[in-house]
């Protein structure tokens, strides 16, 4: 049974591939930054809470802010279908687990139904959800179908209370329809004793919107298609208003599995058995929204329509959808438009002749849209597109063109100024507000008007994005920047995930907890900003503070301790050595054995032997979930891992003598850049290890820590950073045999990696 569902790509030959798994490692990563999509949950973005636009976003999510900015409202049914598209757009898991879940909610709203029905059929027998042809499998029965069964059964449950006989009889015809495909059960003639006109005509009209589903679903189409148009043509049936529009879907299917290729976008030129039925089908939906009585089912109709004209005219479908998807209250059919806005959108493809909103809208898109992959540091935006929509902001006082100028400009630009006095009028409250404020606030900062920019940057209160985790990332991003005081940096420093990249997620970068529940890491300007400012003192005191989780604040504990250990700043280390052995039980001997230590040189060489054994150590904040810090004692800091970082990689000297971080004391900064210097000389840590392990062996040869070390530097070349093949390990190996070859340690490394 079909009734006037949403068209998704149940209509076309939907393929599904079995997952097939290659060789290698899966891992995933922290995104901390959406950049071609809203954050989730989509139904903040489909309220008209639009976070922060960045010109990246695929297309429909541009449009979608465009309207909202000019204000076109949303009905919650259009939200609704909104958050669906976009998620199943997104390959979100969740989305497509729930597609292939032969348990889906509709499949339990028509099992449960089916169960209250008070004449009961002994069995539940299986719905033929899906089907295969030709090695590919497609939706044959779509959840609305299910969910119109199950209010179906409840409505004839109420009409035939009395006729029980009835009712089973159609709970059997209808467990045929959702089955293998089969010929319906003999008609009872006997039940038609003693039934009222009303009962008699009802049944009847049941019988042959069952038949007319079941000729659909065993792919009859051609008659299912005339059977839906003779129900249409029925005064006396309750599904007449849907039967032009299920004679076309009928005519579609035919259409798409007549098709040699996926279906899923538009060519050139179509065979003749299929333009054909989508010629027909395209003549019927005409009929169907020309006809004010049949206003429910227009939305899906359009949407059917929409589908068709995407594949018989592209490009006519192109420009036409600049129109329709500006257009207020057409329910799921905006979902669709956006969605195939997406595939048809060409920033170098003009529509001659579009007039009002839908000119406005083609220049706004060509203007903002840039494709994602471009590094925005080093192409920047095109100084053409800021003038164009400096001038459309001047000329239209429209707020797009205002957010686009914004994205578009950089310090120094013509009219800059007067664009930001225009941002200050914005509330942050309206739906572009925390776009506005967020580039007027990276602009003022770049223009050196830090006090501005932090007023700016002030009326996003915590409340406004708590549910928009890609929008707080990117305003702690500035606000580190705009810091006056290492307490505000280092709140600032850490951020939440907004979801996953990696091998083993497929398609979606979803992340399955909510907002606030799911992890927070260091991004990568704790290294890169932060990370050359801070001394290992200043780290010490980040790690006793309490701005950082639990599990971060462990990592940046260890980090002061071999960063201390690095640079020879013996009152760190004894320092960090105290305080670690005080959380680490396992590193608590060794820890103290360093304090207790008569001098420097010995302190710092039994730390280095210490760092030797565990790789997961690393004397910077290391980005993204790295090595799964944690506060669990479990956490096992001896185990090097391959495809993970191990101990660490020589880090580079910044690019510019000063940091953004201007509260700090220049001679606190001068003493953190001859730290990160000194980080840089040491180079990559198995090599400093082999340097430190060789030096100490030769001047200190009787020391029974020496073969330790030297072993250690062998283990630590098999999977740290550059170590294979170096000639410091070679070093190492060399003289942990030549002098040690009877040892232990010698014979548990038999050759060098």
């Amino acid at each position: 049974m079909k009734t006037f569902l949403p068209l998704l790509l149940g209509v076309a030959l939907f393929i599904t591939p079995g997952r097939a798994d290659a060789c290698g490692p899966w891992y995933t990563d922290p995104l901390f930054v959406h950049s071609t999509h809203p954050d989730r949950p989509f139904s903040t973005y489909a309220e008209g809470r639009l976070g922060i636009l960045q010109p990246t976003y695929r297309a429909m999510y541009l449009v979608y802010a465009y309207r909202t900015m000019i204000g076109v409202p949303t009905t919650p049914r259009e939200q609704q279908a909104l958050l669906e598209g976009w998620s199943r757009e997104q390959g979100d898991r969740e989305a497509w687990r729930e597609a292939e879940n032969p348990e889906s909610p509709a499949l339990r709203a028509w099992r449960q139904a089916r169960a209250e029905l008070p004449q009961q059929v002994p069995s539940t027998p299986d719905v033929q959800v899906e089907e295969e042809r030709n090695y590919a499998s497609y939706v044959r029965i779509n959840e609305d179908a299910l969910r119109h069964a199950a209010g179906t059964a409840r409505t004839l449950a109420r009409l035939w209370k009395k006729r029980p006989a009835l009712l089973g009889e159609w709970l059997r015809v209808q467990d045929v329809v959702f089955g293998a495909c089969a010929s319906l059960p003999a008609r009872e003639e006997a039940l038609d004793e003693g039934l009222t006109p009303a009962e008699r005509s009802r049944r009847a009209a049941e019988r042959a919107y069952q038949e007319a589903a079941r000729l659909f679903y065993c792919g009859d189409f051609p008659t299912a298609s005339l059977s839906f148009q003779a129900i249409a043509a029925s005064p006396d049936s309750p599904h007449r208003d849907m039967g032009l529009y299920l004679a076309a879907r009928a005519l579609v299917r035919q259409a798409m599995l007549a098709r040699k290729d996926s279906g899923d976008s538009p060519q050139p030129a179509l065979e003749p058995s299929v333009q054909a039925p989508l010629l027909e089908a395209e003549k019927l939906l005409g009929t169907v929204l020309a006809h004010p009585k049949l206003r429910g089912t227009h939305a899906p109709a359009r949407r059917l329509l929409g589908f068709i004209r995407f594949r018989l005219a592209p490009e006519q479908r192109r420009c036409e959808l600049y129109s329709r998807v500006l257009e207020k209250g057409t329910g799921t059919a905006l979902e669709a438009e956006l969605i195939d806005f997406t595939f048809l959108f060409s920033r170098e493809k003009t529509c001659p002749g579009l007039k009002g909103d839908a000119a406005d809208l083609e220049a706004w898109l060509r203007t903002t849209w840039e494709e994602y992959g471009y590094a925005p540091a080093e192409k920047g935006p095109d100084k053409n597109d800021y003038e164009a929509a400096l001038a459309r902001w001047r000329k239209t006082s429209r707020l797009p063109w205002l957010v686009t100028a914004l994205m578009k400009a950089r310090p120094g630009a013509p009219g800059l100024v007067e664009l930001l006095e225009d941002a200050g009028k914005v509330p942050a409250s309206s739906p572009a507000g925390v776009t506005v404020a967020y580039y007027s606030g990276h602009l003022l900062r770049e223009l050196g008007r830090a006090d501005e920019a932090r007023q700016r940057l002030a009326q996003v209160t915590p409340e406004m994005t708590a549910d928009q985790v890609t929008v707080d990332n990117l305003l702690r991003r500035e606000r580190l920047m705009l810091a006056t005081s290492w307490d505000e940096a280092f709140r600032n420093v850490a951020r939440r995930t907004a979801g996953l990249s990696g091998y083993d997620i497929g398609y979606s970068d979803a992340t399955p907890e909510p907002p606030d529940k799911r992890p927070i890491y260091f991004d990568t300007d704790a290294h890169s900003v932060l990370g050359p400012v801070l001394t290992a003192r200043r780290m010490l005191e980040l790690a006793r503070g309490d701005a950082l989780p639990p599990g971060l604040r462990r990592q940046v504990g260890w980090a002061a301790f071999i960063k201390a250990t690095v640079v020879g700043d013996d009152e760190t280390l004894q320092a960090s050595a105290r305080a670690l052995a005080e959380t680490e039980p396992t590193a608590r001997e060794e820890l103290l054995r360093i304090v207790g230590r008569p001098t420097p040189e010995d302190r710092r060489f039994d730390a280095q032997v210490l760092v030797m054994g565990l790789p997961v150590l690393s004397p910077f904040l290391e980005p993204g979930d790295d090595r799964d810090w944690s506060t669990d004692p479990k956490l096992n800091l001896t185990e090097d891992v391959s495809y993970e970082r191990n101990w660490w990689c020589a880090p580079v000297m910044p690019k510019e003598a000063s940091s953004p971080l201007a509260f700090v004391p220049e001679e606190e900064r001068q003493a953190a850049l001859a730290e990160w210097k000194q980080l840089v000389e040491a180079g990559h840590s198995v090599s400093w290890f082999g340097r430190v392990a060789v030096e100490w062996a030769r001047a200190h040869p009787e020391d029974p820590r020496s073969p330790v070390a030297l072993y250690r530097v062998v283990r630590a070349s098999k999977r740290g950073c550059e170590g294979q093949n170096t000639k410091e390990a070679k070093a190492a190996f060399r003289l942990l045999h030549q002098r040690y070859g009877k040892t232990d340690w010698a014979k548990r490394a038999p050759y060098v990696y």
